[in-house]
């Protein structure tokens, strides 16, 4: 690797962790990219995983470690965000894992195609069954107009909505200020994502899955789902507010007119993996 190289900052907000924690670090570690800061961010976990994090903040110089009280996921994220110094910013969850070779495939397409994001596949796993998810399945890129055309056909679909199978330019999301807003019980991802894609003239889609989402009960994107079980009304007020945020997506760039007509199904439909 060249001195030069872009450095990635990888995000990772961590509570309740330490079974899976060694598993995903190591799997950021170990990328074949090696110009990474890794920012961990303990959000007042009661078990082991602070520990565990300042390990890792001794054994390698790139991992610098946050702990703070219980705020939520979004405020973790934010924290880092606001102490990122890299030139591009990837997310992962500390109860998943990126395959070898992730974060060079994203940002070899990101930088060789002159794009403002990259998308790829991830694998689902549940128990010991593995599934491949992803809406996009070639090497490809798409302008901005094209990338809003596939998302409003699966507008709820994970593959779109989350972080994780993503990798993002750090001077957009500081220039606009985008973050996560801790407003939301669930779905700031969504969110971040639909603010974000304001701002995406080109996207880099690459059909080689990058992450391994591990869906448990005990996991971050599970628990989140839960809580839209839980607590129907205030499920029915954030895909209310989402879909407002996805409205002015495609006001902001000319094209609601052309499909104000499909948009509002997102307020109807769970939201899915894939």
């Amino acid at each position: 690797m060249q001195n030069n190289a872009s450095v990635v900052s990888v995000i990772v907000p961590v509570y309740n962790a330490e079974q899976t924690l060694r598993r995903c670090l190591d799997s950021i570690l170990g990328q074949s990219y090696e110009h990474l800061e890794v920012l961990l961010v303990d959000d007042g976990s009661t078990d082991g995983s602070l520990t565990l994090l300042r390990e890792y903040e001794r054994s390698d110089s790139r991992v610098r470690v946050f702990s703070v009280p219980n705020g939520g996921v979004s405020a973790a994220r934010n924290l880092a965000i606001d102490h990122a110094t890299g030139e591009y910013i990837q997310f992962v969850d500390s109860d998943d894992n990126l395959f070898a070779g992730a974060t060079m495939n994203l940002i070899t397409a990101m930088k060789d195609q002159s794009c403002e994001l990259t998308i790829a596949p991830y694998i689902e796993v549940v128990g010991n069954m593995q599934k491949p998810c992803g809406r996009l399945q070639s090497d490809e890129v798409l302008d901005q107009a094209g990338f809003l055309d596939h998302l409003s056909a699966h507008p709820n679909s994970f593959y779109y909505a989350v972080l994780w199978n993503k990798l993002y330019r750090r001077d957009i999301i500081c220039e606009q200020g985008i973050r996560c807003d801790q407003r939301f019980p669930w779905g700031e991802d969504f969110a971040f994502n639909a603010y974000y894609y304001r701002y995406v003239k080109r996207v880099a889609v690459i059909s080689k899955p990058v992450y391994q989402y591990r869906r448990s009960p005990d996991g971050l994107a599970m628990s989140t789902a839960k809580d839209t079980l839980r607590h129907p009304v205030d499920s029915i007020g954030v895909k209310k507010e989402l879909y407002e945020l996805y409205k002015q997506l495609f006001e902001s760039v000319g094209l609601y007119e052309k499909y104000k007509r499909v948009l509002p199904q997102y307020l109807f439909k769970v939201t899915i993996s894939g």
